[in-house]
């Protein structure tokens, strides 16, 4: 719910209230029977406002269950995105340091066959 439904279901809660709570007290009826009726609404206002309060928990409990989803996925995307730019770059190292100790053999050798040619 919106944070402006919110103040409007609580502004028509407390108008329900103060009205039912107006018209007991001012109908015409016996102590007794005014107090009988205003424990009977208050036990209907403490229903749907219960009734409410669960409605709220099950959609809090719905949209968490949904960003906690929602956010468990993007952190396995990143994490996939990571461990594949490390196994590139681990291979792009791996084969940096393949050629360059290929191109020190091939100079060593080259070095080594002048100096044999040379004797």
């Amino acid at each position: 719910m919106s944070e402006h439904s919110d103040h409007g279901f609580f502004s028509f809660v407390a108008g329900v209230v103060v009205g039912a709570t107006l018209a007991i007290l001012f109908a015409p009826k016996s102590g007794r029977e005014t107090r009988e009726e205003l424990r009977r609404r208050a036990e209907e206002l403490y229903d749907r406002g219960r009734e409410g309060a669960e409605h709220l928990y099950a959609e809090g409990k719905e949209k968490a269950h949904e960003l906690y989803e929602r956010g468990k996925e993007k952190v396995s995307h990143m994490y996939q995105e990571g461990k594949e730019a490390v196994q590139h770059k681990a291979h792009e190292f791996y084969e940096k340091g393949k050629h360059a100790v290929e191109e020190k053999f091939a100079r060593k050798n080259k070095t080594d066959d002048a100096e044999g040619a040379g004797a």
